[in-house]
């Protein structure tokens, strides 16, 4: 997502969910679907967000399921490298035709 995100390719940041995901950012109404997350993103990049950083601590794929999840600590940088925010994630991937795709992604920051 960070490669996407650096070269404003939002509709690949878009394509790395399921079509119907779930996005709850705090403060926020959930995002539901692509075409919504695609103009979320754009417009959080627009506010200043050049660059994001994540640090996955833990995944696991659950036996006989076609689900995973994943948690851990993510940045946000604006253009002149200056950090932002600082905060932690947890993502539940579905998998369809055999890849993953984020589907419920939720985030907050430390402060």
């Amino acid at each position: 997502m960070s490669e996407r995100w650096g070269r404003r390719n939002f509709e690949g940041v878009a394509a790395i969910y399921t079509p119907d995901c779930r996005v709850m950012a705090p403060g926020n109404p959930t995002a539901v679907g692509r075409d919504v997350l695609q103009k979320v993103v754009e417009a959080v990049y627009n506010s200043g967000v050049a660059e994001l950083t994540f640090e996955q601590e833990y995944s696991e794929q659950f036996e006989d399921c076609d689900e995973a999840y994943s948690y851990g600590t993510y940045q946000r940088y604006n253009s002149d490298g200056l950090k932002l925010q600082q905060g932690k994630f947890v993502v539940i991937w579905k998998e369809i035709d055999g890849k993953l795709y984020r589907h419920i992604d939720i985030f907050n920051p430390n402060n």
